[in-house]
Order: C-alpha cells, then sequence, then structure tokens
C-alpha cells in the first residue's frame, strides 16, 4: 500500500535560485570529497590536526565515503524537488527519490524516450537502490532508501539495510571514478534542465522566473 503522506506538495516559498543554491551546496561538498580520497591533500598537510595524533596518523580520507554518499544522494533528493520548484513551484514532502522522479516526469509530460532524462533517472535509480560501486555494499540485497536516511545513521534506518564498514575497503579506483561522473552529471542536470529536450515549451518561463 502507498503511503498517501508521499503525495503531498507544498507551496514553495523560496525562489528556484535560493532551492538550486542549497542542492549545488550538498553537490559541492561530496565532490570535495571525492577529489580529497583521489589526491589526498589534507592528508599530506603538516599542520596540526584535530585528526592526526602525534606520529600516529588516524585520519584516512576513505573515512570520507559515508558523508559524500549521503551527501550526494540527499543533493539528488534536492535536485528533484528544485526542478519540481523551477516548474510549478510546489515541492513534494516525500523521500522516496522514484516517487520524485516519477512526480517530475508527470509534469515535464515525458512521453517519448529522452537520453538526457533516461541518464539521469539511472542514476537517480542506482542511488535510491544502493546499486553503485557495482553493488559492492549492496551484496544479494534489494533496497529501496524510501525515507532516504542510510548512511545518515550507523543502523535504526526503516531499510533493513546493514552496513557493513568492512566493503569500504574494497572500494577501487574505477568506483571511485565512477561517483565522481555521476555526481558530475546529476550538477548538469541541475544547471541546464533546458538540456531535456521536453524542456523547451518550458523554457522561457523558466528563464526569466
Amino acid at each position: 500500500m502507498v503511503n498517501k503522506k508521499q503525495h503531498k506538495s507544498e507551496q514553495a516559498s523560496l525562489s528556484k535560485n535560493e532551492w538550486t543554491f542549497v542542492a549545488k551546496s550538498y553537490l559541492a561538498l561530496a565532490y570535495v570529497g571525492v577529489q580529497e580520497i583521489k589526491n589526498k591533500k589534507y592528508f599530506d598537510e603538516k599542520e596540526v590536526s584535530i585528526l592526526k595524533s602525534g606520529q600516529r596518523q588516524i585520519y584516512d580520507a576513505h573515512l570520507l565515503f559515508i558523508p559524500i554518499i549521503w551527501n550526494f544522494k540527499h543533493a539528488i533528493e534536492l535536485v528533484l524537488k528544485t526542478h519540481d520548484v523551477t516548474f510549478q513551484r510546489r515541492y513534494s514532502k516525500t523521500h522516496n527519490a522514484t516517487n520524485l522522479k516519477n512526480g517530475l516526469t508527470k509534469t515535464l509530460d515525458i512521453e517519448e524516450q529522452d537520453d538526457k532524462f533516461d541518464e539521469f533517472a539511472k542514476v537517480v535509480d542506482k542511488y535510491f537502490q544502493l546499486r553503485f560501486f557495482n553493488g559492492k555494499l549492496l551484496g544479494l540485497s534489494q533496497i529501496m532508501d524510501i525515507d532516504n536516511d542510510i548512511f545518515r545513521y550507523p543502523e535504526g534506518s526503516k531499510s533493513t539495510f546493514r552496513l557493513d564498514l568492512k566493503t569500504f575497503q574494497k572500494i577501487t579506483k574505477e568506483d571511485i571514478e565512477e561517483l565522481e561522473k555521476d555526481i558530475e552529471l546529476i550538477y548538469r542536470r541541475l544547471i541546464i534542465p533546458s538540456e531535456y529536450k521536453h524542456l523547451k515549451k518550458y523554457w522561457n518561463r523558466w528563464a526569466h522566473s
């Protein structure tokens, strides 16, 4: 049974530009985290830090994986809601990425295949269902992060998913590059919605509102 609360929406009091700024902030922090994992600039700093203890280096850039993924997943939710605000000045109260994506599909009146939107939707589904990193974190499970709270707390989410922290030791360079490209794609879809062919009918209103 579908929870009717998931379909409730609210009139936006802030502008699309303000919504975009907040979405960009979460994307930016996720992206900076990926760059730190790749380049370990902070790791090489000589300055004193609470993350360093004498000669024993307790800081590891891989600590950033969990906040990176949570920030990115939250950013995806905000991007979907930002587009709702852009095109109908309302946003859904749900955290369910599939419902948000389907709602946006209806708002944009998508009836034909659109490569740009399909590419965007694929990334949305991949992180909603935890199928990124080639499914390493997921194992044989099938997860729908309905409340977008996996990675927010060590345990206690409404999902039955159990995070195995040892899995992060198996993350490869290719996995990190995949994450980086996905963040870049979502950012492009946030900033340049006109890339969608079916958005042409909205463009004048979007560009000048």
